[in-house]
């Protein structure tokens, strides 16, 4: 599968608030792609994801680690 389906797939799972699935395709395009940059609004999106599920660490983790801006 192509980084950009595993990150539509990624998106698709935090929109349906399926942390699980959204952290397995996130992990799994960093493992297999890290120079792959996830644009600003899925990054966002899995971020809030996260804070939702009582994980602001590990989204201000990703945040600062994935920013495009770093």
């Amino acid at each position: 599968m192509s980084s950009g389906m595993k990150a539509s797939m990624m998106n698709l799972y935090v929109k349906e608030n399926d942390l699980q699935n959204a952290e397995k395709y996130f992990i799994d395009l960093k493992k297999e792609d890290p120079s792959f940059i996830l644009d600003s609004h899925k990054l966002l999106d899995y971020a809030s994801l996260l804070v939702k599920n009582n994980r602001l660490n590990t989204a201000i983790d990703i945040l600062e680690k994935t920013s495009p801006n770093k």
